[in-house]
């Protein structure tokens, strides 16, 4: 608020700094299912997958970016697509917006099929 500024009270939001080390700064995939094919992990498909299940079909984590170093994924800012037409701002492309990606992520896996 206007009083809070005028006393110094500054509030700010951060994040950690990404890793520096590892891969550039890279988009895996959008909040309508793209993937960039030169990044698909399977690690990251099955993490999107996880989102949709956990969440009983309620959501699904989307637009996957940031970077991997020390083989660990450190992702930033990601879209959530829900049932909900009321949350998660206009980056939820809500059910339609689900099956999409949802769909792109169980073609995407079929290329890890034959590692099981």
């Amino acid at each position: 608020s206007d009083k809070n500024e005028a006393d110094g009270n500054r509030f700010y939001c951060g994040k950690d700094v990404l890793p520096t080390t590892g891969t550039p700064f890279t988009k895996y995939c959008s909040n309508t299912g793209a993937w960039n094919p030169d990044h698909i992990d399977e690690s990251l498909l099955r993490f999107v997958e996880f989102s949709y299940v956990f969440s009983k079909e309620y959501l699904i984590v989307a637009d996957l970016q940031g970077v991997k170093a020390n083989g660990k994924y450190y992702l930033t800012d990601p879209a959530i697509l829900c049932t909900d037409s009321r949350r998660f701002g206009c980056t939820n492309l809500c059910a339609l917006g689900i099956t999409r990606h949802l769909a792109s992520v169980q073609d995407k896996l079929k290329m890890f099929k034959t590692k099981e």
